[in-house]
């Protein structure tokens, strides 16, 4: 039996997922306004293997193997409005990708389940120019 889908019920055993940006955003900026980037990077995910084992024992199966896709490309578009110097608010879409599990079972079977990550964030962005071409900044916001 195979079962596939993201509310599987053993998926609660995803974990922390992190998606590490590699890429420098692909911004389209000016100093003031509009404006819009993306970014793109690996995305791993840590996936109990033991509280899937016992999930599955709990509902009358023995796993004989578990295998597991914990690791994926995520990326970010975003877009924003510059009101000054030191504020901005961004909006964006982020997919930080699929995960799941496979596990051969006794009774003899496979059961499996993944999960796509995926949301819309809305951003307070502060910004401390350091130079005329470099600036640190903070997001403060919600997902």
């Amino acid at each position: 039996m195979q079962k596939r889908g993201p509310r599987a019920k053993t998926l609660g055993v995803l974990g922390v997922s992190t998606l590490a940006m590699i890429a420098t955003p692909l911004a389209l900026a000016s100093p003031l306004g509009w404006y819009a980037g993306a970014n793109i990077g690996q995305s791993r995910a840590k996936i109990a293997d033991s509280q899937i084992a016992n999930n599955l024992q709990s509902q009358g199966f023995t796993s004989s193997s578990l295998s597991n896709d914990s690791q994926g490309v995520g990326f970010k578009l975003f877009g924003g409005y510059q009101f000054n110097r030191n504020v901005a608010l961004e909006g964006g879409y982020f997919n930080l990708g699929d995960f799941g599990y496979s596990a051969t079972t006794v009774p003899t079977g496979t059961r499996s389940a993944t999960i796509m990550l995926q949301g819309l964030n809305i951003d307070a962005v502060g910004i401390l120019p350091i130079t005329h071409r470099f600036s640190a900044f903070g997001l403060l916001g919600v997902t």
